[in-house]
């Protein structure tokens, strides 16, 4: 017989005499759960291939290290809007998954069956922490061989520990917002057109393609972007690596030209660059503008053309090879320019 089990509260299975406790559902069922999910100490069974799980949650996350069902069962996850699932362990779902919420991954991975769909729609959001990002190769942290939907309304971060990629099936045009907080990196699979905002707080590599559209970029306080376009990063128009309508080139980023051809710096560039200004293209790279920089790592050329390069108080200076010309050097700071 069906039956429907709404909990308004909080869910917990804990320890009883040093044994782990277990949550076992069996029956055809619809589970309702508006509070948190926390079976850090024990397993979650589902023993019918028609279960459907509705998780409202409000911002409470969903903890579960250990998931188990029947073999063959097919059920439902769905996670509604304003709800958090933490998923801290492999599960298989044989029914659909939908997420109108927030699925957060760390080093699990959700696998669907060639017969379920997955489906992220718009309002919904994942944060993702696979090297692969979000892949049709089912290598990444969505392993899905049925159907796969992604919302360009929907809300992608990616926040590993590793060098990431954004993967093939992140939608190229997006309207929701688009979250790099790895610190480590992640490069973009494909060019982006965006109408709603990227932030980059971690590390961004462009990976030869562009940012783009009526929408906003921003590279955040002690950010890094890796710009390999020869024309760098602009201030506006549409040329550059970064070409939104809004473009925020925070004074304290870190600032990596990595191409392979010619560069130049771009207006977009901080004419007052407290973070690094890194030159890692042996091809050279030139000044756009009068720029002044506190930071600098040469492992390429650095080139001044018409305009100036000053070197701050406190300047520090890496790199194994590389060169300047043309720069300003203030008489108080000629014992840096002479360890160059």
């Amino acid at each position: 017989m069906a039956y429907t089990l709404t909990v308004m509260g909080d869910i917990f299975t804990g320890v009883t005499s040093g044994l782990a406790s277990n949550l076992i559902f069996s029956g055809a069922q619809t589970f309702n759960l508006y509070g948190s999910f926390d079976a850090s100490y024990g397993a979650i069974s589902f023993r019918d291939a028609t279960t459907t799980i509705n998780l409202f949650g409000n911002n409470n996350y969903i903890v579960i290290y250990s998931v188990g069902y029947n073999s063959g069962a097919a059920f439902s996850l769905h996670l509604q809007t304003g709800s958090q699932y933490r998923l801290l362990t492999n599960l298989g779902v044989g029914g659909s998954t939908t997420v109108d919420g927030r699925l957060i991954f760390e080093s699990a991975s959700l696998t669907l069956s060639s017969t379920t769909s997955f489906a992220l729609n718009a309002g919904g959001g994942l944060k993702i922490a696979s090297n692969e990002g979000i892949s049709s190769s089912k290598t990444g942290n969505i392993r899905c061989y049925g159907s796969a939907t992604f919302s360009s309304e929907a809300d992608y971060e990616y926040s590993g520990s590793g060098s990431q990629n954004t993967g093939d099936l992140l939608p190229s045009s997006l309207s929701g917002n688009l979250i790099i907080s790895n610190a480590n990196s992640v490069t973009l699979t494909n060019s982006i057109n965006t109408t709603g905002a990227v932030t980059v707080s971690g590390v961004l590599k462009m990976g030869g393609k562009t940012i783009s559209g009526a929408g906003s970029f921003t590279l955040n306080s002690g950010a890094s972007i890796y710009i390999d376009n020869p024309e760098g990063i602009s201030s506006s128009g549409s040329t550059g690596s970064i070409q939104t309508t809004t473009r925020n080139f925070h004074s304290y980023g870190h600032y990596w030209y990595n191409g392979v051809l010619a560069q130049v710096t771009g207006t977009g560039l901080p004419a007052l660059q407290y973070g690094t200004l890194g030159i890692l293209n042996a091809a050279g790279v030139t000044l756009s503008k009068d720029t002044e920089v506190r930071t600098i790592h040469l492992q390429g050329r650095l080139l001044m053309s018409d305009y100036d390069l000053t070197l701050s108080p406190g300047l520090s200076i890496s790199g194994s090879e590389g060169s300047l010309t043309n720069m300003i050097v203030p008489e108080w700071n000629r014992a840096a320019y002479n360890s160059i």
